[in-house]
């Protein structure tokens, strides 16, 4: 009988340790963006502050890829996503935006371009390209998997990788190759007990 109850026991400090770990990814999840948070792929949640942008445009024809203040997520709206050296293989993360009139684009900076305008060739329909206005290289993830890591590629139109669909109403940024998973700035992965 003694066996059986530290057998419970177990069970149940275990259980309560997975509950805990949970809880404390939920609120992480429901803090918004930290600064200097890195970028991934996860399943598309309009309601995660941390997968809300807004591609803005700017009297200079670029644009401040920035994170979305909705509901509280994010204390600064003013937040952009930084291309960090700006060459291919750097892995972009959240940092200040560009100053407003700045006479050069800082690295907080991108074009957005659809169509005949997407370098490295012709952007499918519906499809945008994000790139650095400090270089030849383009916002994208190593593959259409949840989880999947945001860094700079080399702009390739036909990389379904590097291609997104901007969901204006939401500000959601959905990988084109795979609309189900989207850009996340920072959330924690789901942990599995």
């Amino acid at each position: 009988m003694c066996v059986h109850s530290q057998h419970a026991a177990a069970q149940l400090t275990t259980a309560l340790r997975c509950f805990l770990l949970l809880l404390a990814a939920h609120l992480l999840a429901a803090e918004g963006y930290p600064i200097s948070a890195q970028f991934q792929l996860l399943t598309c949640n309009k309601h995660n502050g941390r997968q809300l942008f807004n591609l803005t445009g700017a009297p200079d024809n670029w644009i401040a890829f920035r994170t979305v203040a909705e509901g509280g997520f994010d204390p600064d709206g003013n937040n952009c996503v930084d291309c960090m050296s700006c060459r291919v293989g750097a892995i972009p993360h959240l940092w200040y935006c560009p100053s407003a009139g700045a006479a050069q684009p800082n690295p907080g900076a991108w074009t957005a371009a659809t169509g005949d305008q997407c370098a490295g060739g012709k952007c499918p329909p519906g499809a945008i390209q994000l790139k650095t206005t400090q270089s030849e290289a383009c916002f994208g993830v190593g593959d259409l998997v949840y989880g999947a890591t945001a860094f700079l590629k080399t702009c390739n139109a036909s990389d379904s990788a590097q291609l997104w669909h901007y969901e204006i109403p939401s500000g959601l940024l959905e990988i084109h190759g795979n609309r189900s998973l989207c850009l996340d700035g920072g959330t924690p992965l789901n942990i599995s007990c």
